[in-house]
Parts: C-alpha cells; sequence; structure tokens
C-alpha cells in the first residue's frame, strides 16, 4: 500500500478541493488509492507468474484475473477499501487541522472539568 500512496501523490498532486467539505477529496483520494492498489497487486501477480512459473503474458494475466473470483480476495479487498478510507480520513484531518493540533488532540492529557460544566448531565 506504500507504494501506491507515493506513486498516487506523486502524479497527482492537483488539489482542487480548497473551500470543499473534506469529504469530497477523502472519498476521491480513497478511490485513487484502492484503485492504485488493486492494480499494482494485479502487476505484481502477473509478473511473479511470468517471472517464476515461465507462462505468457495472457495467462498469467487469465489466472490472476480467475484468482479475483474467489469470495476471499473481494473480501481482503474490502478490508483494504475501509483501511484506506479511515487513512484517508486521518490525512486530510491532519491536513485540515495541523500536525500539532491533531497530535496535541490525541496524545496530550486534557484538563478535567468540573461536574457541572458537562452540558450534556443538564437534560
Amino acid at each position: 500500500m506504500a507504494k501506491v500512496v507515493l506513486l498516487v501523490d506523486a502524479f497527482m498532486k492537483n488539489r482542487g478541493w480548497h473551500g470543499r467539505p473534506l469529504i469530497y477529496s477523502t472519498l476521491w483520494n480513497t478511490g485513487f488509492y484502492f484503485l492504485g492498489a488493486l492494480i499494482l497487486h494485479n502487476l505484481e501477480l502477473v509478473l511473479t507468474l511470468i517471472r517464476h512459473h515461465h507462462v505468457g503474458f495472457v495467462e498469467a494475466n487469465r489466472e490472476v484475473l480467475l484468482a479475483m473470483e474467489k469470495p476471499s480476495f473481494w473480501a481482503i479487498m474490502l478490508s483494504v477499501l475501509a483501511l484506506t478510507f479511515a487513512f484517508c480520513i486521518i490525512r486530510e484531518l491532519i491536513r485540515y487541522i495541523g500536525f500539532e493540533r491533531f497530535m496535541d488532540m490525541f496524545f496530550k492529557r486534557r484538563p478535567r472539568q468540573r461536574a457541572g460544566a458537562d452540558i450534556r448531565r443538564a437534560s
């Protein structure tokens, strides 16, 4: 996945999402990273079959496409999609609020609130 993120970021430097909600850029990047991961995974499998099993490109590609029909492959890809979406959410959030504030929000101790200060307990 790291290869995909580096490749997609290298080729997709265009950021036209300023002023729009973060969900647009999050979904856009998730789609690109997922498609890139799918393509790169298939390409690596095809090249491995060609190199180690000495089959032609068409035969190797057919084997890889047949392996994509298995439900276990799509279960793994669904988990890759979910984790990629979570990665993109956190990345866009860090880009929006800044790295220092993000680190403070997650790792800095929060001050204790008074018992009557919580508005949710008022009702």
